[in-house]
């Protein structure tokens, strides 16, 4: 039987038979029908097998897309005209399961609505920087050797002689060379694996634009690069419990009391 885990992982696997079958639709057609099938087969069987509310709700709805993929593919072969694959708009009924399933260890995440302005990162005069008040839960080890919670520009400014100007987007968000991931005390070694398998795509330019660039607001396209938010605030267009969700953070990291 598949986990939740199992499922997702499995899922995202197949987005890329998607993709695989959509390049070739135009120039094998039969080959592109051959995906289609099996994609849609395997959102059937994991459809069956899971028991999440949500998983089972994007999994149905994947599987009838590529069903309607497959007709269309075949509507080809028999001399039709190929259409681009549609997707329908969700029900009432799967709008409230995926507003339900919007808290996640007591923290709301609500569903992606749209990209937010640069407006929303400004930084008010007389306004404190914006602050993630959500509990942040640490090993015991990680506990003994915390110092506190600070931003990155008191980190930063911290070490720069008191004449020299801080340029807090220079000094934060452009990368000075190639950097390297340690786990050291982090518990959860998936966590640093995953950043290590994810950092090609999500900052590499060989291959079109990053993707982090459509994930991480805000987003200095010109320069292709993270930017600096005034306000502290940083908002991460993010793929869990069915749906495209809103996570929002502040910008503060953990010092350590050894500095």
């Amino acid at each position: 039987m598949y986990t939740g885990y199992q499922v997702m992982n499995n899922a995202e696997h197949l987005a890329t038979s998607e993709e695989q079958l959509s390049r070739q639709a135009n120039r094998d057609s039969k080959q592109a029908l051959q995906h289609a099938i099996a994609a849609a087969d395997f959102y059937m069987k994991a459809y069956t097998e899971a028991t999440n509310a949500t998983d089972r709700l994007r999994l149905r709805r994947k599987c009838r897309e590529m069903i309607t993929w497959a007709e269309q593919l075949k509507s080809k072969e028999s001399g039709g005209t190929l259409s681009p694959p549609t997707y329908r708009k969700i029900t009432g009924e799967e709008e409230t399961i995926l507003r339900k399933s919007s808290y996640l260890h007591a923290c709301l995440f609500p569903p992606w609505k749209s990209d937010p302005s640069d407006d929303v990162f400004e930084l008010t005069a007389g306004d404190p920087p914006y602050t993630d008040h959500t509990e942040y839960a640490m090993s015991h080890q990680q506990n003994n050797i915390l110092g506190g919670w600070e931003r990155p520009a008191t980190l930063v400014g911290s070490l720069l002689h008191p004449d020299e100007p801080f340029d807090g987007t220079a000094a934060l968000m452009a990368a000075s060379g190639d950097s390297d991931l340690v786990q050291d005390i982090t518990t959860d070694c998936s966590v640093v694996a995953s950043l290590c398998a994810a950092m090609d795509v999500l900052v590499a330019k060989s291959r079109g634009k990053p993707l982090l660039s459509r994930l991480m607001f805000p987003y200095d396209h010109t320069n292709d690069r993270p930017k600096l938010s005034q306000s502290g605030k940083y908002i991460f267009r993010m793929h869990f419990n069915g749906c495209f969700r809103e996570v929002v953070i502040d910008d503060r990291l953990p010092v350590s009391r050894a500095g």
